[in-house]
């Protein structure tokens, strides 16, 4: 072979690493928030710490150190293989017309790994990361005549997780003296533009279960209780582009002074229908120190086959990159991506629901500013969401501000950092008797790439 292969150890490593992730997400609780009820949950911002610091932004994020899974493009940019693992701390606090309440919960958000020989074109990523998660305790109490005082209670839990497998290709362009430049570049430098392509294979699998419960005060009633519970697992096929343009130059004496860059990218992400499983279980029950015993069924689903449609995701993003003699680096980054809901469908058998949910969108704009190479970056950003969320004609909103910043971890030998990120919004409202949520979600990140003296996949000098 032309390139030697990862060592075992190495191989060994990355997958107890993937299965110990898989099996978290698969135990923990990841969401807190009563709007997880719907849909199939609270969908997640996809990309790490570096992301969210940018306001959420990942489709045009041209970064040569972290993994952007978002866009599989991106693989090809990175400097050389990347491990890159993080986790989310979040504090919520739900706020209605009369009461609040204060959360909080932990989770892994993301494990990756891009495979990449320092200098060449190609680059190949697996990754994990929850798609969307369901977790929320609601109970509502009302007073009927016949019965008295009867509790509805809505209990939820689990999500589906999203697993990539993926490639991207770099295309190095020549372009003379740049797109705008004035003078002239020094024979020895040569002006490149990059574009790359990518692919990702993406499996989606998990489940959503629902309780839902009648209570009543009066002993003399039996309670009812329905569980139900979703699966879903199948694969789609998402697209992605990045570019970067040198668009101007600026030389003195054959020194480059001023450097400009336009970085875009574009995901694409189809629409399908993925295969699922429908389970109910309707049954009375009674309470005996405080164990709910069953005392008849009154419905068995089992094994109900159908599918859930996903929509089809579009997003694209643009940036500009400026760099000065002392070779300090500023970013500016827009984003936008859109998903249309209320194609979402799920059919059963002859049974078919119809969500009313609406049309997604999320705008993200950033700022980055590195002082100098290898040291550490500092970013800012902001985001402005419509969820899919509806009721009665009103759309969820949620927007947020964020900050953020990458350590070089210098002892390592290595370009590896760590990433640490803020972000701090709301979601929803407190009118039309809806709720509202404020957070803080805290990012931490670590993008781990080979010593500088053991790089992986190096040409060998002889076959």
């Amino acid at each position: 072979m032309k390139f030697c292969c990862l060592t075992a150890s190495r191989a060994l490593f990355a997958c107890l690493a993937f299965l110990a992730v898989y099996s978290t997400a698969n135990a923990q609780v990841t969401s807190l928030s009563p709007y997880s009820r719907f849909g199939i949950g609270s969908i997640l911002a996809q990309g790490g710490a570096v992301h969210h610091s940018l306001g959420g932004g990942t489709a045009g994020v041209v970064d040569n150190f972290t993994v952007n899974l978002d866009n599989p493009a991106s693989y090809s940019f990175l400097y050389t293989t990347t491990f890159d693992v993080g986790a989310r701390a979040t504090l919520l606090q739900l706020e209605s017309s009369s009461e609040t309440q204060k959360l909080n919960f932990a989770s892994v958000n993301r494990i990756s790994m891009v495979f990449k020989r320092q200098g060449g074109k190609f680059g190949y990523g697996i990754g994990l990361v929850p798609y969307s998660t369901t977790g929320y305790s609601i109970t509502d109490t009302q007073v009927f005549d016949e019965f008295g005082e009867v509790n509805f209670t809505y209990d939820g839990e689990g999500g589906i997780n999203k697993a990539n497998f993926g490639v991207g290709y770099r295309l190095d362009l020549e372009a003379g003296n740049g797109l705008f430049n004035k003078e002239i570049a020094p024979d020895s430098v040569k002006i490149r533009h990059n574009i790359a392509f990518g692919s990702n294979f993406n499996y989606y699998f998990g489940s959503l279960e629902q309780t839902r419960r009648v209570l009543f005060a009066d002993p003399g009633n039996l309670h009812t209780r329905i569980a139900t519970k979703t699966t879903m697992s199948d694969f789609d096929l998402s697209l992605g582009v990045m570019g970067l343009i040198n668009l101007a130059n600026r030389y003195k004496k054959d020194v480059k002074t001023r450097q400009v860059d336009l970085t875009f990218g574009i995901t694409y992400e189809i629409g399908q229908d993925f295969s699922s499983n429908f389970e109910e279980l309707t049954e009375t029950v009674q309470f005996y120190q405080n164990s709910e015993l069953v005392v008849d069924t009154a419905l068995w689903i089992q094994d109900l086959k159908g599918t859930l449609r996903l929509p089809e995701k579009m997003g694209v993003g643009i940036g500009l990159r400026w760099y000065n003699k002392a070779s300090r680096q500023f970013n500016l980054l827009l984003d936008y991506s859109v998903q249309d809901w209320s194609k979402f469908q799920g059919q059963f058998g002859t049974e078919s629901d119809f969500n009313t949910l609406a049309k997604a969108s999320k705008l993200s704009s950033g700022f980055e500013f590195i002082p100098k190479p290898n040291r550490t970056t500092y970013r800012l950003g902001f985001r402005s969401t419509q969820t899919y969320l509806q009721f009665d004609s009103y759309q969820i909103a949620e927007s947020a501000v964020s900050a953020g910043l990458s350590l070089p971890m210098a002892h390592s030998h290595s370009r590896s950092r760590m990433n640490l990120g803020m972000e701090v919004g709301q979601r929803g409202t407190t009118d039309n008797q809806l709720l509202k949520e404020s957070f803080m979600n805290f990012y931490v990140g670590f993008s781990l790439t080979p010593h500088f003296f053991n790089n992986w996949f190096v040409e060998r000098k002889y076959d």
